[in-house]
């Protein structure tokens, strides 16, 4: 253990409750830094300047900066920080466009403690990581598009 680095992260979430709860949780676990929270996107930018992190988990549905600008903006000044997805919304067409953007894992709230902890640990270390909604994301996007062409 001593060997692994303290993963640095950041959460963006709206809701307070949610935001807190889940930033107690990730200052819990041992390989784990959490470094700060924010309820909106332009918020985790003007924290950002001050703070560095290799992982961000993000909400989608956020006023100010929702998630999916967050996403594009990071792509824009060719940010290394990987982004995680942490969603309610079980959305196959919204988990395939957050992908194709370039998020690093699309998980849903409902996720275990376990998913998420395995979920950080392989996109910092640069390794892919789906899971069976991912997965079905991109067959339904793909079978959507298999569809549309044969129609034309």
């Amino acid at each position: 253990m001593e060997n692994q680095p303290n993963i640095r992260i950041a959460l963006v979430e709206d809701h307070e409750l949610i935001r807190n709860a889940l930033s107690k949780m990730l200052a819990e676990l041992p390989t784990f830094s959490f470094v700060f929270n924010a309820a909106n996107g332009r918020e985790f930018f003007d924290k950002l300047k001050d703070n560095t992190i290799d992982v961000v988990l993000l909400d989608l549905e956020m006023p100010i900066m929702n998630g999916i600008e967050v996403i594009e903006e990071l792509k824009n000044i060719k940010s290394k920080i990987k982004v995680i997805v942490l969603t309610m919304y079980a959305d196959l067409d919204m988990a395939f466009d957050v992908l194709s953007l370039g998020a690093h894992a699309f998980l849903l709230k409902e996720s275990s403690t376990r998913e998420l902890t395995c979920a950080i640990e392989q996109v910092f270390l640069g390794n892919d990581y789906t899971n069976s909604f991912m997965n079905k994301a991109v067959i339904n996007n793909l079978a959507e598009s298999r569809k549309a062409k044969t129609r034309a």
